[in-house]
């Protein structure tokens, strides 16, 4: 991966999180774990925050609750867009108040830039 994408992905995965987490009224659930761990011929990534209701999914897509949506909704968008480029795959899931978002994505062979 390009370093521009690198830090658009893990930027958008950040300040989505950041976002969530700041809406919470306990400070102790302004948590957020980013886990990032290669194996085998993959990268995963995991990211899970706490969330406050009104997180709107449509299918795998993260809208924005923004009013705003001219403006807003893009950080998801992109991620998926970066995930699709590199040829990966990218799941979120919600339960109760846990939001969780995966990516899988494949390596390239650093000698002749194979994946």
């Amino acid at each position: 991966m390009s370093e521009s994408d690198i830090f658009t992905l893990f930027g958008n995965i950040l300040d989505n999180a950041i976002e969530g987490v700041e809406r919470l009224d306990d400070p102790d659930d302004r948590i957020i774990q980013l886990n990032v761990v290669g194996r085998n011929s993959f990268v995963q990534i995991r990211e899970e925050n706490y969330f406050r209701d009104g997180l709107l999914l449509s299918g795998q897509t993260l809208m924005t609750t923004k009013e705003d949506k001219e403006h807003h909704g893009y950080g998801m968008k992109s991620i998926a867009l970066l995930v699709e480029k590199y040829g990966g795959h990218h799941k979120i899931e919600t339960q109760e108040n846990l939001f969780a978002l995966d990516i899988l994505l494949p390596m390239r062979d650093r000698q002749n830039g194979e994946r």
